[in-house]
């Protein structure tokens, strides 16, 4: 298969995720079944923002089309728990969180909740931290700010030799 778009936003760039209601198939699976979340940025990408955030039938985020998602509100850091594909970046970055001994969780996050969130970065092999300036009509102005941070413990998680 191949797939011909624009060229794609630098890493770099904050985006913008529209909350949409969505689970993926078996999330917990890496698999091919990638027609509903394709689908799910397809529609977000129409609305004008960049990406869907996935949002559960409880009311909790997930995760994002082809990335994991993280929440700061300025002294701590939370990743949801919710069924979700546990990407080898979030779990190379969480580890690394709590091993520099930054305050760090894994919680309920609820969509309706995102007023105490700050800020919110999405992860993937792309890109570690790339910044979330607003889920909606919620804005989320510290992304940008902590960008830098997050990439900077990233690139101190050391290589693993086979």
């Amino acid at each position: 298969m191949v797939s011909v778009t624009a060229a794609a936003a630098s890493e770099a760039t904050a985006m913008r995720a529209l909350p949409v209601r969505y689970e993926r198939e078996m999330p917990q699976v890496k698999h091919l079944a990638t027609y509903g979340l394709l689908r799910q940025m397809r529609t977000a990408r129409a609305a004008g923002y960049d990406d869907a955030l996935f949002v559960n039938t409880s009311g909790d985020v997930s995760e994002g089309c082809t990335w994991n998602v993280c929440f700061t509100d300025g002294s701590q850091w939370r990743w949801p728990e919710a069924p979700a594909l546990e990407g080898v970046t979030m779990q190379l970055l969480r580890n690394a969180m709590s091993d520099a001994g930054w305050p760090v969780s894994t919680a309920p996050i609820s969509a309706s909740g995102l007023k105490q969130f700050t800020g919110a970065f999405a992860t993937n092999s792309v890109s570690a931290a790339r910044p979330i300036s607003a889920v909606g009509d919620q804005s989320l102005p510290g992304s940008v700010a902590n960008r830098n941070l997050l990439y900077d413990l990233f690139d101190a998680v050391p290589w693993s030799s086979f």
